[in-house]
């Protein structure tokens, strides 16, 4: 419950769509924990592609994020540039809602990254900014997230 109202405020503030992923046991998927998008149809296309097919670590945006530990700027995004990536576990949405603009940040806690937070613009025009890239970067390290350590991995902090 409390990752979805984070996830809800970061896509209130930087919308439109908030995914937060972690990695999964053995580290080799992202595992989707929440999703928001202030359009109800919008939010459930992007989670159930998520579900269907989660991502692998070093594969797509968040897997390349996930794989480097290096947060992801694209302010000005076309379909084409998506072309080479390997996205399925997006695609139905990323086909109908096509985002402008992407911003991916590692979370972490003592230097591992334990999985990603990115956010997407739809409209184009509405470039992420500089500014708002350095916020989400701010946030991302786990010890502002409620999650709590398991062995090598992070779970959602149960409250």
């Amino acid at each position: 419950m409390v990752l979805e109202v984070l996830v809800r405020k970061v896509s209130e503030a930087l919308g439109d769509a908030c995914v937060l992923q972690l990695l999964s046991e053995d580290t080799t998927r992202l595992e989707l924990v929440t999703v928001h998008h202030p359009n109800a149809e919008a939010r459930a296309v992007l989670d159930a592609s998520m579900r269907r097919c989660p991502g692998r670590v070093g594969e797509g945006l968040s897997g390349r994020v996930a794989a480097t530990g290096k947060p992801l700027f694209v302010p000005r995004l076309q379909a084409e540039d998506l072309r080479d990536e390997r996205v399925p576990e997006g695609m139905p949405f990323l086909q109908h809602y096509g985002p402008h603009s992407v911003i991916v940040v590692p979370l972490g806690v003592r230097g591992r990254v334990l999985g990603t937070l990115g956010v997407m613009r739809e409209a184009q025009g509405r470039e992420y900014s500089v500014e708002e890239r350095a916020l989400l970067e701010s946030r991302r390290r786990a010890r502002r997230w409620p999650l709590k350590m398991r062995g090598d991995t992070a779970r959602p902090r149960r409250r």
